[in-house]
């Protein structure tokens, strides 16, 4: 739980290792580890690249605006669905080349999931039946979208990858799209309408909100249970106890990002802290491959409703959304 310990073991995947009882032939990135995970990393990095990730800001700047000029005029709203999931899903339609129905599916399959896991099974039936189809069709006929990009890799002669990991790729990149991405803005609006004073200053000054959204992942980030799990290779000893090998150890990196020891009254929430290196996205080698694309739509999300509305209020929030993130089930927030 300290912070030392978790950055430590998150970068030191010899000892702490993805591979468990989960891992099997067509697992992903997170139950994976070298020479495996480098292989696949390569070949998910080439598909969704940065430069792909970046050309997305233009379009989903320009839906911000056009929904919060109706959504101001109106004076208040439900921010989570009226804007962060419409614009979101619009953005996952453009990355993915979905119709909206398709993103909607998807989106659902999502919030099912975080209300009763249970219904896991038949939640990925109807995400195959969203992705197998599409999948099938750009093999025959490619686009320039990101599932297009994904069923021609090896198309230079390289090993391609099987439709199995593929289906499993987009389903690790909808789960964030269709949860955590929206969550973390939530809980940006919620946590910076609760600090007025902050608020002023980041509406007086958009260069803060980078580092405002690291503030909000620090201390409230979108996992409502902030885990993850690792199996020991070795006996590692730790202050004064042994932790035997093959055993599973929890790295909490929800309370390592609020460490006194690594960072100066953790429980406060300062969009001027100096930066510190948060530890929602993983660390290491397994750091979240769509960092990039969660930082972005936080980022113009907040620089868009900052502008329209820089002195907007949170007048009603939740019940919190307990199954999968901290977020709360609705954000209702008025304009006047």
């Amino acid at each position: 739980s300290r912070y030392e310990d978790v950055a430590a073991a998150l970068s030191d995947w010899e000892t702490y290792s993805c591979v468990g009882p989960w891992t099997n032939a067509n697992s992903q990135l997170g139950a994976l580890d070298p020479p495996e995970h480098t292989a696949l990393l390569g070949k998910a990095k080439e598909a969704l690249s940065d430069e792909r990730m970046l050309s997305m800001e233009d379009d989903l700047r320009a839906d911000a605006r056009a929904v919060l000029e109706v959504l101001v005029a109106q004076g208040e709203c439900e921010l989570i669905v009226d804007y962060i999931f419409h614009c979101v899903g619009r953005l996952e339609g453009r990355l993915f080349g979905l119709t909206d129905d398709q993103v909607s599916e998807c989106f659902e399959c999502v919030d099912i999931l975080g209300h009763a896991p249970e219904q896991a099974p038949a939640v990925q039936e109807r995400l195959a039946a969203v992705f197998l189809p599409i999948m099938a069709a750009r093999k025959q006929s490619p686009g320039d979208d990101l599932i297009s990009a994904l069923v021609t890799e090896g198309s230079d002669g390289s090993e391609a990858l099987s439709d199995p990991l593929i289906f499993g790729f987009l389903n690790t990149l909808n789960a964030p799209l269709g949860g955590l991405a929206p969550a973390g803005v939530a809980n940006s609006v919620a946590l910076i309408g609760a600090h007025p004073d902050q608020q002023a200053d980041l509406a007086a000054n958009p260069s803060l909100i980078p580092q405002a959204y690291e503030e909000v992942l620090r201390l409230d980030g979108p996992v409502f249970a902030p885990v993850q799990i690792r199996v020991l290779t070795r006996d590692v000893t730790l202050h004064g106890v042994t932790m035997p090998a093959g055993g599973l150890v929890h790295l909490l990196f929800g309370a390592a990002n609020r460490d006194e020891r690594a960072i100066e009254n953790p429980e406060q929430f300062d969009v001027h802290r100096a930066p510190f290196q948060q530890l929602s996205f993983g660390h290491g080698i397994h750091e979240c491959l769509g960092r990039l694309l969660a930082r972005l739509i936080a980022r113009v999300l907040l620089e868009e409703l900052l502008a329209a509305a820089p002195e907007y209020s949170v007048t009603e929030a939740g019940p919190p959304f307990e199954a999968a993130a901290i977020r709360n089930e609705w954000l209702k927030v008025s304009f006047a």
